[in-house]
């Protein structure tokens, strides 16, 4: 059930969102991959390089911890999963 939930969400944010190229998840653990979407290319690299729009990366993060949202954000790439209550 989670992961035809997850899927679905992600599917949607993708199409809603011109910086999320593309989404898959393996059961309830979910992963975006970021772009500029001035040029579709990823907003950085692993390491740190070529980042396209620096700002766009420290502000997506900001956002998150603003909302109460903790995020494994390591661009080009974004994890999520849901909260995990033991």
């Amino acid at each position: 059930k989670y992961v035809s939930i997850m899927k679905e969400e992600l599917d949607t944010l993708v199409g809603k969102y011109a910086s999320i190229a593309r989404s898959r998840c393996s059961g309830a653990f979910g992963c975006m991959d970021l772009v500029d979407p001035r040029s579709g290319v990823p907003v950085q690299n692993f390491d740190g390089s070529n980042s396209t729009h620096p700002t766009a990366v420290s502000t997506l993060r900001a956002a998150l911890r603003a909302n109460g949202i903790i995020g494994f954000v390591r661009p080009p790439m974004f994890h999520c999963a849901p909260a995990l209550v033991i």
